[in-house]
C-alpha cells in the first residue's frame, strides 16, 4: 500500500468541529487522529496494520507519534518606491481547508504587537504599514492548531500561504485491537462505512 493519509469527507464550506484522520505510513505502519471541541472526546493513538479481504486491523501499540508541524511559503512582493509594506496571508489546513478566525500578528523581538487582525472567510487577510514601522516577526495562531513564526526583513512585502497543523490533544489509544471493512475508491477510501479523502501531505513516512 503506497503511503497515504486520508482524512474525512465532507463539504469545504461547511466549519468542522470534529475531524478523523488516518494516516498509513512505509512498513505497515499508521497513525489515527479524532479530534473534537470537546477535548475530553478527542484521541490519538498508532502502530501497525494489515489489510486482508477487504478487513482492515490495527493494533495500537505505545509506538510515539511524528509531532505535528505548521508550514509556510512566501513570495517577496515589495512594491519600488512604496512608502508602504503589504502583508498579504492566507492560512489553510494541510486537507485544504481554509481557517477563517486565525490571528494574525506583526510584532518585533520584544513581543510587542504593532499590528493585529485576523482571517476571513477565505481564510485571507491583509495588512499594511507605513515603512517606518519595521516588525521583526509575523505570527499566526489558532486555537487547537500549532504556532507558526516567521521572520520578517526590512522594507519588505510578502504573500504568505499557511498551512496549520493541528495539535495533538486527548486520550492516546495503546493496546488495542480494531478490525473494521475497508474499500478503496479513486481518490478516497470507506473505513467501516465513512468516507475519507485522500490528502497531500509533506511526509506519510
Amino acid at each position: 500500500m503506497i503511503p497515504s493519509t486520508y482524512i474525512e469527507k465532507y463539504n469545504k464550506n461547511v466549519v468542522l468541529f470534529v475531524s478523523e484522520e488516518y494516516k498509513f505510513k512505509d512498513k505497515n505502519q499508521f497513525e489515527y487522529k479524532f479530534w473534537s471541541d470537546d477535548l475530553n472526546s478527542s484521541r490519538y493513538g498508532g502502530g501497525n496494520f494489515q489489510i486482508n479481504n477487504h478487513r482492515l486491523l490495527l493494533e495500537f501499540t505505545d509506538e510515539s507519534l511524528t509531532n505535528p508541524k505548521s508550514t509556510s511559503i512566501s513570495k517577496d512582493t515589495s512594491i519600488a518606491g512604496s512608502s508602504q509594506n503589504f502583508y498579504q496571508v492566507h492560512v489553510k489546513t494541510y486537507s485544504g481547508i481554509n481557517l477563517a478566525s486565525a490571528n494574525i500578528f506583526l510584532t518585533n523581538l520584544n513581543n510587542e504587537i504593532i499590528e493585529g487582525i485576523t482571517t476571513d472567510m477565505n481564510g485571507m487577510t491583509e495588512i499594511s504599514l507605513s515603512k517606518r514601522s519595521t516588525p521583526d516577526l509575523l505570527k499566526v495562531s489558532l486555537i487547537g492548531y500549532e504556532d507558526i513564526i516567521f521572520e520578517i526583513n526590512d522594507n519588505e512585502s510578502l504573500n504568505l500561504e499557511v498551512t496549520l497543523a493541528k495539535k495533538v490533544y486527548g486520550t492516546r489509544i495503546t493496546n488495542k485491537r480494531m478490525e473494521k471493512r475497508i474499500k478503496f475508491k479513486d481518490n478516497s477510501v470507506i473505513i467501516g462505512g465513512k468516507e475519507y479523502q485522500k490528502v497531500t501531505v509533506a511526509d506519510n513516512k
